[in-house]
């Protein structure tokens, strides 16, 4: 499905590329295309950065989630366990929300600076912070929950 690929999820999941590997400053963007189905798309899609230990027991990384809802999330993995970075969903006009009649687009971007982390839809900021404490230097790639039909326009890596 050029360009790019369609993902239709059973479960969730992380995908990436060794080579998409970033330390320092960098910024990691995608765009999304959210299609009807899988109920009433509650299920969040993003991105991840500051990936290690991806195939093991105890995978590390940030991680930044929108839902077709027009909600987004930061959290943070350590093995089993995840901390909410932002508190809740909160809701953001910068993202398109899902309708039943067709899919949206989304452009979901983590631009990571020296000190700060800006999480960004569409070109909108929707919440920064600083970068300390969280996972920065690794792998970037996807993170898809379940139930959802997505078309993945682009994944970019760009690195200062």
């Amino acid at each position: 499905m050029p360009p790019g690929w369609h993902l239709t999820t059973a479960t969730s999941g992380i995908m990436w590329r060794a080579a998409d590997s970033a330390a320092g400053i960098y910024e990691v963007s995608s765009k999304l295309h959210l299609f009807p189905g899988g109920g009433d798309h509650a299920e969040a899609f993003g991105l991840f950065i500051g990936g290690s230990g991806l195939t093991g027991a105890s995978p590390r990384y940030t991680y930044f989630l929108i839902r077709g809802d027009g909600t987004f999330k930061v959290k943070a993995m350590n093995g089993t366990r995840t901390r909410d970075i932002t508190p809740g969903w909160t809701a953001s006009t910068a993202i398109v929300k899902a309708k039943a009649d067709g899919p949206v687009a989304n452009v979901v971007t983590v631009a990571v600076g020296k000190d700060k982390v800006s999480f960004r839809v569409n070109g909108t900021e929707v919440w920064s912070g600083p970068a300390a404490g969280l996972d920065m230097a690794g792998v970037a790639g996807l993170r898809v929950n379940h139930n959802l039909s997505l078309h993945v326009e682009t994944l970019d890596l760009k690195r200062s």
